[in-house]
């Protein structure tokens, strides 16, 4: 018949529903007194207001989606069943609280007070925005739909992320507390949202998720207070959102990778055959932060910053982007350098080896390798003002070492450093010549070409030439023992080289002086 008309429930009005099925109403309909649905579902179809009381007992629906509806500042929303938004725009102005159950499902809802609920908040579809609070003490179940609009979520009764479909954060802060699990699906982000984790809250996911920037804005951000683990999944939980950790993050399996940058005060415990990789942005150890577990730690871009007195256990594995040692860093694992490099006028000491097949280590640091190591592959290794000690038995079995900028190498008393290949360490990069300083053994053990330092060479330990050619070209002093095997040489073809009263050469090879001034004091 056309025209539009209203329902209204006046302020000394009651309007109950009762029965077990769905009453439709698609007039606009405003409430001021209260409305009671004790069973099935009352769907308002027409839009409307209420400033009165809704009261939804356990079991019951109230829906809301055809037009728009809102609930103003006084109104209030009570009982245990569930109030849904399937549609339209729904408004809640108001301080009151409310013990219901909120389904969204789809349209909008809009906060722009402060609202809290004893029940459960799930959303399905549609979007949760509007700058106001919403408060869950039940959980919040989040399987699709938005966070938008610079309001804020708390969630204070945990809850669980299901569902392969995507899940868009933007401009909103949603605080977690509780016990959350992340089970499904990606999560795309942007303008500036937070997803904090609060002290004593867990945030577990059991999948290979990703948190993509990629709504634009400011990068959102995930700041981990509580404890964030990622439990299951063998790929990789990416976060392309900036990550802060001042608590726990537990790497059980799989791997995490943090290429949104952060920073990290707190704990981060990385599990055997785990991998906690960094790269696409900058992060920051803190001073007091810690890495603890037999797992690895991957830095393969950007630069990530050491500047704690940690006692670490994890592997580290640096493949690219620049690694800062700023302050005492000690792990009781290994170190490979595959790329990038180690720098910062910091100190790293590694009780596993040091395996070494490419990069650089520069910056006038120290790394303290006293696991020994392999220094493999045929890809050059850069050596410019970094001092590298050595300990336990290494070997280097490929690979050029260039070198300059006052660099040290120190063989250690009782360390081994054999070198099975004809090798060369270069003075190629500028500044002053790097020295290799040899208190423990060198050993050229196959080859039958030339070994070349033209680098600095100290000896005041065994120099021991099995085969093929030892060759010194940068100069240096010797009070210690050079054992030269038949058919093998000692060549000292560069710099100046002086011999200690106390230095000793023999053995059935040959000792060859073609360049620089050679010094015998007895």
């Amino acid at each position: 018949y056309g025209g539009t008309w209203t329902f209204t429930n006046a302020a000394t009005g009651n309007y109950t529903k009762s029965g077990s099925g769905t009453t439709r109403v698609y007039s606009i309909f405003n409430n001021s007194g209260a409305v009671s649905v004790q069973a099935g579902t009352l769907e308002l179809n027409g839009g409307g207001s209420s400033a009165g009381t809704v009261a939804v007992s356990s079991g019951a629906t109230l829906a809301l989606g055809g037009q728009n509806f809102a609930f103003g500042a006084n109104a209030t929303v009570t009982g245990a069943g569930t109030v849904q938004v399937y549609g339209a725009t729904t408004t809640f102005a108001g301080s009151a609280t409310n013990s219901a159950n909120f389904l969204f499902s789809g349209g909008n809802t809009t906060f722009s007070g402060t609202t809290a609920t004893a029940g459960n908040v799930t959303l399905s579809g549609g979007a949760i925005g509007g700058t106001g609070t919403l408060t869950t003490a039940g959980p919040f179940n989040w399987s699709s739909g938005d966070l938008k609009d610079g309001g804020i979520l708390n969630a204070n009764g945990g809850g669980t992320w299901s569902s392969t479909s995507a899940k868009y954060l933007y401009s909103h802060a949603l605080n977690l507390d509780g016990t959350t699990t992340w089970s499904a699906g990606p999560i795309y982000s942007g303008g500036g949202s937070t997803v904090t984790i609060k002290p004593g809250a867990t945030l577990t996911t059991n999948f290979d998720g990703y948190v993509h920037n990629n709504l634009g804005g400011t990068r959102a951000t995930f700041d981990n207070q509580g404890t964030l683990t990622k439990s299951a999944g063998t790929g990789s939980t990416t976060f392309d959102s900036a990550f802060t950790n001042s608590g726990t993050l537990n790497v059980v399996t799989g791997s995490v990778t943090l290429n949104g940058g952060g920073s990290s005060t707190g704990t981060v415990a990385v599990s055997s055959g785990a991998t906690l990789a960094l790269g696409g942005q900058n992060f920051a150890f803190g001073a007091n932060a810690t890495v603890t577990g037999a797992g690895t730690v991957q830095v393969y871009g950007a630069t990530t910053t050491f500047a704690g007195s940690a006692t670490n256990s994890a592997n580290f594995l640096f493949s690219g982007g620049n690694t800062t040692f700023s302050g005492t860093t000690a792990t009781a694992g290994n170190v490979t350098l595959s790329g990038g490099a180690i720098g910062g006028t910091g100190t790293l000491t590694t009780a596993g080896p040091f395996n070494w097949s490419s990069g650089d280590l520069k910056d006038g640091g120290i790394l303290n390798a006293n696991g020994g190591g392999t220094w493999s592959s045929t890809s050059a290794k850069y050596l410019y003002s970094h001092a590298l000690n050595l300990d336990g038995t290494t070997t280097w079995s490929a690979g050029p070492i260039y070198s300059g900028g006052g660099s040290t190498v120190t063989i250690k008393p009782g360390a081994t450093l054999t070198t099975n290949f004809d090798g060369y360490v270069h003075n190629n990069l500028g500044g002053t010549r790097a020295t290799f300083d040899n208190q423990g053994t060198l050993t050229k053990s196959a080859g039958t070409g030339s070994t070349t330092f033209d680098s600095a060479f100290t000896n005041s330990g065994t120099i021991n030439v099995v085969t093929g050619t030892l060759d010194l070209g940068g100069g240096g002093t010797h009070s210690g023992t050079v054992d030269v095997s038949s058919g093998a040489t000692f060549a000292l073809t560069g710099g100046d080289h002086t011999f200690s009263s106390g230095a000793v050469i023999n053995g059935a090879g040959s000792l060859r002086v073609s360049g620089g001034n050679t010094t015998f004091s007895g």
